[in-house]
């Protein structure tokens, strides 16, 4: 009897057989979690992944009990038909004693769902028992599923899939993490899958399961498909984490980050679109009833004033000292202008939720300091800054004159450096030789494109020496960017200083007790004019005509779950107060992986794992004593063959061993199993062995093994189970 369980367990090892039921029940697991939160079941999504478990209990049963195909498939629709007349029959008669018919009716589609999720998964579990073929099947279906349902994610859109992200806020954790983990979580269960799947499907040859073809086909099919799941997630990590991160990678509506001099954080020819995510939650201290943009409120990040002949680009602080131009972590003040007027202070604290490269403040930022981060998992940073906000009505600025009367010649002329292409002066001119004075002439510019032209996020320009050209000069098609540009270089020609601002521009009306919920999408860039005695002064385009556009509204529930996290500001003492003290909260450590690192990272590890595989089918090579050279070159072989499909059973002796392979190959793949027998148990132990007699057996043995296909040999260095073997100890 115990013989018999050996055998068995052996034949058909039952901890796979729990692995196998384990990853389908998983994965099914996913997959009604993962539709019910896209799509909604309306059953009870605990009662249907329960339903489909049973059914993979049921169809693993009911392939072990011998039954055949066509005779389950019998019982399946025997059963959908007894439940459809027994749904009818008591739909009928319920209606006698139910007052409510659309309950009766509920519940009948609630137990079909159920039935339905049964029977497929008992189905499927049964046919995967049965025959080998499905298992390769399914390896591949799941693969492609796993991609699919993570593709969204793609295009940096960090707001989909929506069950991701709401991982990521669960666990307060960034859904660039969250989705990575996503996916190592699917490449580790479908390694899990395929290597029971190993285990089970095999064909009996003797007492032994050894690997079918249908089982090679299958496996490589798996590690294929792991394969392009991986470099799918890599793919996406280049996004992620390619030494841009959310910073200064092309974020949504062709707005990244970024504050080198000589950059430029924009894009030309492609606007992400829609992207969620959250940015940053920011609370206002104070009322600001008298924003002249309202209910539009702008937060500066960068400015871009000089021109390098192609595109606007950041000029760094010699010229736009108004801009703080700092990482979060770093304080900051500035210098205040006295000079200006319909200014008010205005103190308010931001929470970045991403990770962000430089500070943004409204408007004219005076100063900017660290307070304590409530929630380090939740808040990358967090800053309370002071800006000088306007306070003025727009129609004060009607007849006020442009620049700065303390401006040297050389800041002037940086401000004003035209295009050299003649259309933008000729154009600018033709626009407004009906005004007089500058701000008449900047609003009839904003006018014209505000009429005549439309907000697309897909304007498919063709790339050009002047990308602003085939907008400006084509179809008027495009988004902020093109906007932000055409206006500058239009107002420059004509000799009104102009820059670009970059950063974010949200809508005060989604906003709840002075609380703004910052997200990606509002990303934008827009034009600026310094105004004489009011400083640099926002003059946007609100395009009549949109095409497309990533607006939708703020996610009220995340915006109050984020309020509820924060309070009170701690302000933190700075970095050069902290130096030497004990205790002090030390900076929170930011790191980037680049594709070249994850590429260098994966190279890394397989040439760690070939490295040892090679080292055990080729370790006997460093054995200098004949005894210990003995024994490496008979494990050599035993580690090849373990890689091929066979190994010793329990209960086998070397001797058997040998003669049950001999059996299987050309020749003798183990030779030197009388010299290890005579070696190891003999005694005295054998001496004198001879090098040149153990090389040569074993040069035997390898060509015995050599009769193997070569393709099966060269993926046999891939497969695990000699150094499983290794580390397990058997």
């Amino acid at each position: 009897m115990n013989n018999l369980l050996d055998k068995e367990s052996n034949n058909n090892p039952i901890r796979w057989e729990i692995a196998v039921i384990a990853a389908r029940a998983v994965f099914l697991a996913i997959f009604v979690f993962s539709f019910d939160n896209i799509v909604g079941f309306g059953t009870n999504p605990y009662l249907l992944a329960a339903a489909g478990i049973l059914g993979i209990f049921a169809g693993r049963a009911a392939a072990k009990a011998g039954i055949l195909p066509r005779g389950l498939f019998a019982v399946a629709v025997a059963v959908l038909v007894a439940c459809m007349l027994f749904s009818a029959l008591l739909y009928r008669v319920g209606l006698y004693f139910i007052t409510s018919p659309l309950r009766l009716y509920a519940f009948t589609e609630h137990c079909w769902l159920v039935l339905v999720f049964f029977i497929f998964c008992a189905i499927a579990t049964f046919l995967y028992w049965k025959y080998r073929s499905i298992a390769t099947v399914e390896l591949c279906v799941l693969s492609g599923a796993c991609v699919y349902f993570l593709s969204p994610h793609r295009d940096y859109n960090l707001a989909a899939p929506q069950a991701v992200n709401s991982l990521a806020w669960y666990f307060g954790v960034s859904p660039q993490a969250m989705f990575v983990i996503c996916g190592i979580a699917a490449v580790a269960v479908l390694i899990l899958y395929l290597i029971s799947s190993s285990y089970l499907h095999g064909e009996m040859e003797g007492e032994r399961k050894v690997a079918s073809t249908s089982v090679w086909i299958a496996r490589s099919a798996a590690i294929g498909a792991i394969l392009v799941l991986y470099l799918f997630v890599a793919g996406v990590g280049r996004y992620v984490y390619l030494g841009y991160d959310i910073e200064e990678g092309r974020t949504t509506n062709g707005v990244g980050q970024g504050s080198k001099k000589g950059e430029s954080p924009l894009g030309f020819h492609s606007a992400l679109g829609t992207n969620n995510q959250p940015a940053a939650l920011v609370r206002l201290e104070s009322d600001y009833p008298e924003n002249p943009f309202s209910p539009m409120l702008y937060f500066r990040e960068s400015a871009l004033s000089s021109f390098n002949g192609y595109e606007m680009v950041i000029a760094g602080k010699v010229y736009d000292a108004d801009v703080n131009f700092t990482h979060p972590s770093e304080p900051y003040t500035g210098a205040e202008d006295h000079t200006l007027k319909g200014r008010k202070p205005l103190s308010y604290s931001v929470y970045l939720l991403s990770n962000q490269k430089d500070a943004f403040a409204i408007d004219y930022p005076i100063e900017i300091k660290q307070i304590k981060n409530p929630n380090p998992k939740r808040f990358t940073y967090a800053y309370k800054a002071k800006s000088l906000v306007p306070s003025f009505k727009l129609k004060d600025l009607q007849y006020a004159d442009v620049g700065n009367p303390r401006w040297s010649e050389e800041v002037l002329e940086h401000y004003i450096q035209p295009h050299p292409d003649q259309r933008y002066t000729n154009l600018a001119i033709q626009l407004t030789e009906d005004y007089e004075y500058p701000v008449q002439k900047i609003l009839a510019i904003v006018d014209y494109f505000n009429k005549n032209a439309t907000y697309t996020l897909t304007p498919n320009h063709p790339v050009s020496k002047d990308p602003v050209a085939p907008f400006l000069f084509g179809d008027l098609r495009g988004y902020c960017v093109h906007f932000a540009h055409a206006i500058v270089y239009l107002l420059r020609a004509i000799g009104i200083p102009a820059r670009i601002g970059v950063g974010y521009l949200t809508d005060l009306s989604q906003s709840k007790d002075g609380h703004i919920l910052l997200r990606m999408s509002d990303r934008h860039s827009w034009p600026e004019v310094y105004v004489k005695d009011y400083g640099w002064i926002p003059f946007d385009v609100q395009p009549e005509n949109v095409e497309s556009h990533g607006v939708t509204d703020v996610d009220m529930k995340l915006l109050q779950e984020l309020m509820d996290e924060i309070g009170p500001d701690q302000e933190l003492l700075s970095d050069d107060l902290l130096k030497g003290e004990k205790g002090a909260e030390k900076k929170r450590w930011q790191y980037n992986i680049s594709l070249r690192t994850l590429l260098i990272g994966l190279i890394v590890l397989l040439v760690a794992y070939l490295s040892a595989k090679l080292s055990l089918r080729y370790g006997w090579l460093f054995r200098a004593s004949p005894a210990a050279r003995l024994t490496a070159s008979y494990r050599a072989l035993l580690y090849e063959l373990r890689d091929l499909g066979f190994r010793r059973k329990r209960g086998e002796t070397k001797r058997e061993f040998e003669l049950r392979l001999a059996g299987k190959f050309a020749a003798n793949p183990l030779p030197l199993t009388e010299m290890v027998i005579e070696h190891c148990y003999r005694k005295p132990p054998l001496r004198g062995i001879d090098i040149r007699q153990i090389d040569k057996l074993r040069e035997k043995g390898k060509e015995a093994i050599n009769s193997v296909p070569r393709w099966k040999r060269i993926v046999s260095l891939f497969n695990p189970l000699s150094l499983i073997d290794l580390f397990s100890r058997r």
